[in-house]
């Protein structure tokens, strides 16, 4: 199959490798090297999950929703300032969401902004954490930062102070987060996350 794809005349290949066994050995190697190039590279997975996160994005205008996973697809909506999305999934950075609401603390009302699949990109979602950084989306996973601080005034603070930057990645309930502890930056993954804007979902 592979010198049908090449050269389209390969009848002779076996008649060949018997007289000229090192030629033949040469014009192998060649054409399987062609082939590999000729071979797309496999797309990169939706990695599926459940969790909600708020839009951080100041922009005015809102955050664009896209219709796939890049700033290359079309804008199809907006999610306010502050908007609150459902996350089902994560592509190259980027979140698939189902939904999104805009919610008045004040009066607890809740006003749809957006329905059905689009995607935002990974650096303008933010949610509060509640427990410490695994190195995998995993109880069992090494910790790699304990989000604990106590200040010279005995004040403690835990991990709902991690300031978080950028989702990164996610997988079931897990996700993975990029931001800064008291100055220090820390990447890692997360569990149990809270995306109301002012509680920690305790």
């Amino acid at each position: 199959m592979i010198f049908q794809i090449v050269s389209g005349d390969c009848r002779s290949f076996w008649e060949d490798v018997v007289s000229h066994p090192l030629s033949c050995t040469r014009t192998a190697a060649v054409l399987l090297a062609l082939c590999a190039a000729s071979v797309p590279a496999a797309a990169s997975e939706i990695a599926a999950c459940t969790l909600s996160a708020w839009s951080n994005d100041t922009d005015t205008n809102g955050l664009n929703i896209r219709a796939g996973a890049g700033s290359d697809t079309a804008i199809i909506g907006q999610i306010p300032v502050g908007g609150e999305v459902s996350i089902t999934g994560e592509k190259d950075g980027w979140f698939r969401i189902d939904h999104a609401v805009l919610i008045d603390y004040e009066t607890d009302d809740t006003t749809d902004v957006f329905a059905g699949e689009g995607w935002v990109s990974g650096r303008m979602l933010g949610l509060v954490l509640h427990d410490d950084l695994h190195a995998a989306p995993s109880d069992d996973s090494p910790v790699v930062a304990r989000l604990f601080h106590e200040d010279a005034n005995g004040n403690v603070s835990g991990a709902d102070s991690f300031g978080v930057t950028s989702l990164l990645t996610c997988q079931g309930d897990w996700v993975e987060v990029e931001g800064t502890f008291f100055g220090t930056p820390l990447t890692g993954w997360a569990t149990r996350t809270c995306s109301n804007q002012v509680t920690t979902c305790s």
